[in-house]
């Protein structure tokens, strides 16, 4: 339960419970594997692959929801695990940006992993900074997400375009508990699977399908969407 009303971002009354995201992830993996199963293919298989990635970052934000003793380090860590996983797991490296003195150094694969693990994380906390309002941070990952879809189905991208539908489903059906009154909150390990999925789905479209524009745009925002706010994370406070 979210017991503080006084807070910077709260608009809330009364407590709140915070897990939102449990049923958001529970009902991503009921439906992926019902789909592994009706239909046993490799897209299906990398689906299930990229949820099991995610499960450091939720976890680690799902704890925290429910003692508040897990420190905006150990947080920060974790996502930064979650993306490690997905990129030796999924081959979800970003490779390229498309500006030459940039991809002078993404050539060699210790940068390259380095950029998409810090380009993740940060949009992981990306997502859970806007979680201050009700329903603020479940449509912008729609919106994001339905982005990602449409480009995702434009080049062919089966994964990408099924996990997208799937995430958005789950996160509508959340969002009829939170707006336009709050009934439940997303909460950091719903804020972080998001993110993390919105992120990954993001990767993983420029790696397995080149697309030189959309590889500039995603990367370059990847990183900059939170900068500041992982300073905050390093800190510790």
């Amino acid at each position: 339960m979210d017991l503080d009303l006084d807070g910077v971002q709260k608009v809330h009354a009364i407590a709140v419970p915070r897990v939102g995201g449990v049923g958001i992830a529970i009902a991503v993996a009921i439906a992926l594997t019902v789909g592994s199963v009706l239909n046993p293919s490799a897209p299906q298989t990398q689906a299930l692959l990229l949820l099991i990635c995610s499960l450091p970052a939720f976890l680690s934000g799902l704890v925290e929801d429910l003692t508040k003793r897990v420190s905006p380090r150990v947080r920060l860590i974790t996502s930064m695990i979650a993306a490690l996983l997905a990129c030796f797991l999924l081959e979800a490296v970003v490779e390229r940006v498309g500006l030459s003195y940039v991809d002078a150094l993404l050539v060699y694969l210790p940068c390259s992993i380095f950029f998409t693990v810090l380009s993740v994380s940060g949009l992981v906390h990306a997502i859970n900074i806007i979680d201050g309002m009700n329903g603020l941070a479940s449509v912008v990952a729609i919106l994001i997400l339905s982005s990602i879809g449409i480009v995702a189905a434009q080049v062919g991208d089966h994964l990408v375009v099924n996990m997208a539908i799937v995430v958005i489903a789950a996160i509508a059906g959340f969002l009829t508990w939170n707006y336009p009154v709050s009934r439940i909150f997303l909460g950091d390990g719903g804020a972080y699977f998001i993110g993390f999925i919105v992120a990954e789905l993001l990767v993983l479209l420029v790696a397995r399908t080149g697309l030189a524009r959309w590889n500039r745009i995603a990367n370059l925002l990847l990183p900059s969407a939170q900068g500041t706010n992982l300073g905050r994370q390093i800190a510790g406070y």
